[in-house]
């Protein structure tokens, strides 16, 4: 079958469109609306000076990614012709700046993206004069918007006003905020208000403003004020605990006295009691420690606590002064870590006194009451010294084993009883009421001796 020739160059451009739709990195396919001027060589080797310029109102950008000077662009002209240049003749492709996209210009950067855009078209119209007549008009509408910055405008969506009435506006609008949110932190420390963007801002503007410097120092007075009275507050309610240790304490007074406590009575009244309990420690603990050695020494020679032991004559009516002292020092209600820091002359005259009253105690066979005014004390007694520990030590076992013998001996009674063995139950009540003169067991024994017929000479 023969074909024509037309029909073969029909099929052979055909087969040739199909290949060319298949190529690689077909060209990218970029639009710009906005007008301007390329600069374009006569010749992709000709030189750059003797490009001329062809001014379009948008041109497509149809040159292939990463292929340098391939692809074209085609300019639309004034007259509506779309113009196709290759890239290799393309010098410089430059679109008009339009000075209403800088809506805002209220910054140095802001100026320096201005200056930047009119020193780029000043240089392109140095190497290529015949840029002028296109790009003066351009440069000219920039160094506008620069005259307007430098003498002391700002431009604000799209519109020059004053610095000075845009930074008033600015200073109420933040003013108002931060206020706002400084009265709303709860804790006050939960709002940083020193790295806020917003008061940065105030900070940079109150380098010009005296209004922004104004609103800047009453804002940070507010805000230190604010956080100086919670920290005072936390470091007040931290003198509470038992845990705070003396020199942790002692830090914390210094800092509260860095808070300016004269804005607050309670911190102030609080210092004034410190200070004073504080003297009152040092004296109480330099009478106590040579005192405590004096009565752990008396202590070496206690061995039968039958008979309590007791402080000299010579050393009790001291102690006893210091106890009073004590008492006085107490009264004040101090902080419980000034206590903590008393622990020796506390310890000291406590012991001395329980000591005091167990004579007392152990004759009239007290051993209950004995134990309770023992118990808190053993613990106590280590404070004082290694022999007061010692006598307690042995005085609380003779108390406890007092109690035991008066325990087991009721509790015999009680099952003898229980066994219908009144006489015998009656030996163990009267041996238990020997031990411990308890109310009940007496009364247990007058009901026994009663029932069994027996009188007081009896007994």
């Amino acid at each position: 079958m023969l074909t024509s020739p037309t029909s073969s160059l029909a099929r052979i451009a055909f087969l040739f469109c199909c290949l060319a739709f298949f190529v690689p990195n077909s060209p990218a396919q970029t639009t710009d609306s906005r007008p301007g001027i390329a600069l374009v060589k006569p010749q992709p080797w000709s030189k750059p000076t003797e490009a001329t310029v062809s001014e379009f109102v948008g041109y497509v950008d149809r040159t292939p990614e990463g292929a340098s000077g391939a692809g074209y662009y085609e300019l639309k002209t004034k007259q509506g012709d779309k113009r196709q240049v290759p890239a290799s003749r393309i010098v410089k492709l430059i679109v008009y700046p339009d000075v209403t996209v800088y809506s805002r210009i209220i910054s140095a950067s802001d100026r320096e993206t201005l200056a930047s855009a009119a020193a780029d078209l000043k240089s392109t119209i140095a190497d290529y004069p015949s840029t002028r007549t296109y790009l003066d008009p351009s440069v000219k509408a920039l160094n506008k918007e620069l005259a307007q910055y430098d003498a002391g405008n700002v431009k604000i969506d799209g519109s020059w006003v004053s610095r000075e009435s845009y930074i008033a506006g600015q200073v109420r609008g933040l003013g108002g905020q931060l206020r706002s949110d400084i009265a709303r932190a709860q804790p006050t420390s939960s709002f940083d208000l020193h790295t806020d963007p917003r008061f940065v801002g105030l900070q940079d503007m109150a380098a010009t403003s005296a209004s922004a410097k104004t609103l800047v120092t009453e804002l940070s007075e507010t805000y230190d004020k604010l956080l100086r009275a919670e920290s005072r507050q936390a470091l007040l309610a931290s003198f509470d605990s038992n845990a705070l240790a003396f020199s942790e304490a002692q830090g914390a007074v210094e800092r509260l006295k860095s808070l300016k406590p004269e804005e607050d009575p309670r911190s102030q009244a609080f210092i004034k009691k410190w200070d004073a309990s504080m003297d009152m420690v040092k004296q109480l603990r330099s009478r106590a420690e040579p005192l405590a050695r004096e009565f752990d020494d008396q202590m070496k020679n206690v061995t039968d606590v039958a008979i309590p032991p007791l402080a000299s004559p010579e050393l009790l009516p001291k102690i006893n002064s210091l106890d009073g002292d004590v008492k006085v020092f107490l009264a004040t209600k101090p902080a419980p870590v000034l206590i903590n820091e008393s622990d020796l002359a506390i310890s000291l005259t406590s012991i001395s006194s329980a000591f005091s009253k167990l004579q007392t105690l152990f004759p009239a066979r007290e051993f209950l009451q004995a134990k309770e005014l023992l118990d808190p004390l053993v613990a106590r007694s280590s404070v004082v010294g290694p022999e007061t520990k010692r006598v307690a030590g042995l005085l609380q076992t003779y108390v406890s084993e007092r109690i035991r013998d008066f325990s087991r001996q009721r509790e015999e009674a009680k099952i003898l009883l229980d066994s219908g063995k009144q006489k015998e139950a009656l030996e163990k009540f009267e041996a238990a009421f020997a031990v411990i003169p308890d109310p009940t067991v007496g009364e247990q024994v007058s009901q026994l001796k009663e029932a069994l017929g027996l009188t007081a000479d009896k007994k």
